[in-house]
């Protein structure tokens, strides 16, 4: 038995991961970006640590709908040349998504300290 390798990126090659792919896609991507419009229109920010706070969070629900959106088009047409964007940018995304947290952390630190 070999052990899979966790630092790749898995894509769904069969019908019926493609078909629940496409159906979470077509329902989280559009709700993704709707909360980010909501929040980049809405929230109007106090003073310069929520306004940092706002840019993190908007850019989060931004950045996962355009990544929910790649995943909509992979499971509906599987490009090759899309496997490959997706496989290389995967270890970027995760740096991403840690960069996010840890910002997010501090930011929580900074407002809380703050008071």
């Amino acid at each position: 038995m070999v052990a899979a390798d966790k630092s790749k990126l898995v894509l769904a090659r069969t019908a019926s991961d493609r078909i629940w792919g496409c159906v979470f896609g077509l329902l989280v991507t559009p709700f993704m970006a709707y909360i980010g419009y909501c929040l980049h229109e809405g929230w109007k920010p106090a003073d310069r640590a929520e306004q940092l706070l706002q840019f993190l969070v908007v850019d989060f629900f931004f950045t996962s709908a355009s990544f929910l959106a790649l995943g909509l088009v992979w499971t509906l047409f599987a490009p090759r040349w899309l496997a490959g964007v997706l496989q290389g940018s995967y270890g970027k995304l995760k740096l991403a998504i840690g960069g996010f947290v840890v910002g997010f952390a501090l930011s929580v630190a900074c407002l809380a300290f703050a008071r």
